[in-house]
């Protein structure tokens, strides 16, 4: 077996599967990514969503194309493998009470490319006056499933510098969540 090089949680894989690309042209945003700063990160051009992997920064980023996981999967293992000479990461999910015989074990293909820039998204503008930002509601709507908690104090917090940068989306009480870049939408003069 391979040695793991990152460690998530269940919530986060899920969330990185939310808000990655499921059929894009730009191949790489189909995909999970661990990234170099410790991150994993997953975005569709729209919404991105990242937060910190147990383990050490990998050298190299590593982006695969992952399988969904059952929803009591609670810990998800990630190692790097060879078969046939291809590169594939092995994905354990772990069941947080049952033995390793019912863990689920997936190998999925490792996509060659490179990875948006994702760590200016998070760098802090100064703000200016905001009248009003707009988002589409499409991407609004999974962030019960993002965000999934289980706890009754989960309000988001969303960070905005100006009406037309991406806002910030958090759950303050709840770090461990990750976090959210959201692209605005525009809207137009007719609607606001």
């Amino acid at each position: 077996m391979s040695e793991i090089f990152a460690t998530v949680t269940g919530q986060q894989y899920r969330a990185a599967f939310e808000c990655m690309a499921k059929n894009d042209v730009r191949y790489y945003l189909n995909g999970i990514c661990i990234a170099t700063n410790g991150d994993i990160v997953a975005t569709n051009g729209h919404i991105l969503f990242h937060a910190k992997h147990e383990g050490e920064p990998v050298e190299s980023e590593v982006i695969f194309k992952p399988a969904k996981i059952p929803a009591a999967i609670e810990t998800v293992e990630l190692s790097h493998m060879k078969v046939n000479g291809e590169d594939y990461v092995q994905v354990v999910g772990k069941h947080p009470v049952t033995s390793s015989k019912s863990d689920v074990i997936y190998v999925c293909p490792v996509v060659d490319g490179r990875f948006p820039n994702h760590v200016d998204l998070y760098t802090n503008k100064p703000a200016t006056e905001l009248r009003h930002i707009d988002f589409d509601a499409k991407y609004l709507a999974l962030l019960p499933k993002i965000f999934k908690s289980g706890r009754s104090d989960s309000g988001v917090r969303i960070e905005v510098s100006d009406g037309t940068s991406a806002a910030l989306i958090t759950v303050p009480q709840h770090p461990e969540l990750g976090s959210l870049i959201m692209m605005p939408m525009r809207l137009g003069d007719n609607y606001g």
